[in-house]
């Protein structure tokens, strides 16, 4: 989230566009995230380093064929993106046959913000991609809220393709998530979609 802020406001200061000159900015994202950032920081004049604190994988073999059982094979009502990464696994793990579940009418995709358009891209017709007016995990809880009357949540199955994190301690946003989605009645299923883990020393 602290990136997707900073591009945020970084976009919304329209007036200076050199205002970073003689700025060395460190980017500790991830590269799969912090392209857009580091395009817009040197637009603005600032120097930026690469050096990503965590790295994401997609999934391969088994655990790929697991997530595609996941997407394609259980009946569901929404499919809760969280992250551009998800998306990316959730269209190589399924291929064309992701495209045409959403555009059967059952499930109904979430994302935030510019992965909703990662998802058009990818050939999912926009009428079946929900945008949260807040682009966050709390958005897509406040959204589902709003759409699903109480009775019919326990009836309501969200699936959550996330990150499985190795060698680090999860942070806590995603298990926040599944928990808000889940006190508020839902049938809430979380399972891995990509890797996060540390890059090493």
């Amino acid at each position: 989230m602290p990136t997707i802020m900073l591009l945020v406001r970084l976009l919304a200061v329209g007036a200076a566009p050199r205002s970073l000159d003689g700025t060395t900015i460190l980017i500790t994202a991830p590269p799969a995230y912090a392209g857009r950032l580091s395009s817009v920081l040197k637009d603005r004049g600032a120097r930026v380093l690469s050096l990503p604190c965590v790295q994401t994988e997609l999934l391969s073999g088994h655990e790929k064929r697991e997530l595609r059982r996941e997407l394609l094979g259980r009946e569901c009502d929404y499919v809760a993106f969280t992250s551009r990464r998800g998306v990316e696994a959730a269209a190589g793990a399924c291929g064309p046959q992701l495209c045409e579940a959403f555009g059967r009418g059952k499930p109904t995709a979430i994302a935030l913000g510019a992965d909703a358009d990662a998802l058009v891209a990818r050939g999912v017709p926009r009428d079946r991609v929900l945008v949260p007016r807040s682009a966050s995990p709390d958005g897509i809880v406040s959204m589902l809220r709003s759409r699903v009357r109480r009775r019919d949540r326990a009836s309501t199955t969200v699936l959550c393709p996330v990150p499985r994190v190795d060698g680090l301690t999860e942070p806590r946003v995603v298990p926040r998530f599944v928990d808000a989605l889940r006190r508020a009645g839902f049938r809430t299923e979380r399972f891995p979609a990509y890797v996060t883990r540390w890059p090493g020393p």
